[in-house]
């Protein structure tokens, strides 16, 4: 299978993986278990971070996202950094998507023009903080600090204060998991409120949603097509060494 079919599989398939684990969490919250809820919730936007990484490396808009793709698939803080732009980023030209007349030709022109918003915001303002971050110690500090400010957002999000403030999303997501020794004290995944896990699945449910053009372009081998025309576009208008 070429190397833009598979990245373009991945990406559809890490969409499917946020559903089944939205579900999963709705179930897990339905039955009280906030913490488990919360960490599936937070692994589901996860999945949505990563799918917007393979649409974007499977169109070869961020070069980056192309040579590094195994380290960004294990990094939890950039798959974070990538669903908040999705969430960000969607509802950019939204006055578009009311003014698309009914009719699935309008309706998956629409979808194409939506996708080319998206992955043109995304992979743009991700190559910026990576060119800059290559410039010198002081602007990869301020990249660190971007990646730190999602943090802080996904935490004031879901509630998060007192002593797991301190903790990143990632270390939520296992501390909805395991048990754990913090500051001498005992923490167990009960502690974890139901409001934290409430929050995280209406935002993962967001975010979801905010996919739901990618998910149709990314089903369609023709809409596809028209997007890749698109991103082969912009690479040749790209300013020499930088594709986005």
């Amino acid at each position: 299978m070429p190397e833009e079919q598979l990245l373009r599989k991945v990406s559809r398939a890490a969409l499917d993986n946020a559903d089944t684990l939205l579900t999963e969490a709705r179930l897990l919250h339905r039955h009280s278990s906030f913490a488990r809820a919360l960490s599936l919730s937070i692994l589901g936007q996860e999945e949505v971070g990563k799918a917007l990484i393979f649409a974007v490396a499977a169109l070869g808009l961020v070069p980056e996202t192309g040579t590094k793709l195994e380290q960004l698939m294990r990094d939890h803080a950039t798959k974070q950094q990538w669903e908040r732009f999705a969430v960000t980023f969607a509802g950019v030209g939204r006055d578009l998507e009311e003014e698309a007349e009914s009719g699935s030709d309008a309706t998956s022109q629409h979808d194409v023009w939506a996708v080319q918003r998206l992955l043109s915001l995304c992979s743009t303002a991700f190559a910026d903080k990576l060119e800059s971050a290559k410039k010198s110690k002081e602007a990869a500090r301020e990249h660190f600090e971007m990646v730190a400010g999602v943090t802080d957002e996904l935490r004031a999000l879901l509630g998060i204060t007192g002593a797991e403030a301190a903790m990143t999303p990632d270390q939520l997501k296992m501390a909805g998991f395991y048990v754990d020794v913090a500051d001498g004290k005992v923490r167990i995944p009960s502690s974890l409120r139901e409001s934290q896990a409430a929050t995280a699945l209406s935002d993962l449910s967001g975010s979801i949603r905010s996919m739901r053009h990618l998910r149709r372009v990314l089903e369609d081998d023709d809409l596809w097509g028209e997007l890749e025309q698109w991103g082969a576009r912009r690479k040749r208008m790209a300013p020499t060494g930088q594709q986005s």
